[in-house]
């Protein structure tokens, strides 16, 4: 019994170090990556004052970038966000990406996405690789919004992203 569990762990362990042997591999110096993200955050928000109607909010972004040196991430972003009835903003950032420990990394993103408006976003995620070169990113994270160089809102949340490595 202590010889089959022995040599279950054994190849668990060859197994895992295998898959993110493979997976590391994406992270190299010179590779290319190719992601959209979004919050899936259809909110209907009604503001408290009399007679105020129900606002919709749809946020998705769309990123290329390019891996510096193993492990760093430097992207271009460009988003797309609708407000109710109001005309859809694209907005344009940038950010870089750190791969921290086999699967995990750390993220900073500097945005515009409309007029008037800032965000500095903080966040913190994990890359789970379909294939060689498909990956579903899930990430927690905090952004800090400022509107016409006042401090507007902060908020945390999650989002959900898609990535793509070549």
């Amino acid at each position: 019994m202590k010889k089959l569990t022995l040599k279950t762990l054994l190849l668990t362990v060859i197994v895992s170090g295998a898959v993110f042997t493979t997976n590391a591999q994406n992270f190299e110096k010179g590779k290319i990556n190719i992601g959209a993200c979004s919050n899936f955050q259809f909110t209907s928000v009604k503001p408290a004052f009399d007679g105020a109607e129900s606002t919709s909010i749809m946020n998705l972004d769309l990123s290329g970038g390019y891996f510096v040196i193993d492990n760093l991430l430097v992207k271009a972003e460009l988003g797309f966000s609708k407000v109710g009835e109001g005309d859809a903003e694209f907005g344009f950032g940038a950010g870089a990406r750190y791969y921290i420990k086999d699967m995990i990394f750390a993220e900073a993103m500097y945005r515009m996405p409309a007029e008037d408006f800032s965000s500095i976003g903080l966040g913190v995620g994990y890359v789970k690789m379909l294939n060689d070169h498909v990956s579903i990113e899930p990430m927690i994270v905090y952004d800090m919004d400022r509107f016409d160089g006042e401090a507007f809102a902060n908020s945390f949340g999650f989002k959900l992203g898609l990535g793509i490595y070549f």
